[in-house]
């Protein structure tokens, strides 16, 4: 029977490796993203399957995106404004 022969490791995989022998310690996808580097599960998963990486589930606090108002002057003519305010007076 013929071994099934792997495919290389991709260039992205490469560079998650490499960082994680430089940092030394666990990281997150996160992690990689705060410096600038995209990783997705793919990559990820080729180092594991190969044995050159392991994962565990940890818990993190992350921040949720939602829209929010923000309020900005509107340009108006102040003595218009005076004006209207002192015959409510």
């Amino acid at each position: 029977m013929a071994s099934k022969k792997e495919t290389p490791l991709s260039e992205k995989a490469k560079e998650l490796l490499k960082v994680l022998k430089e940092n030394g310690e666990p990281m997150t996808a996160q992690d990689f993203k705060e410096m600038g580097i995209s990783a997705n599960g793919s990559s990820f998963k080729a180092l594991e399957r190969r044995g050159l990486v392991e994962s565990q589930e940890v818990e993190i606090t992350v921040q949720k995106k939602r829209k929010v108002n923000a309020y900005s002057l509107v340009e108006t003519d102040t003595e218009e404004t005076d004006t209207e305010e002192n015959e409510t007076e």
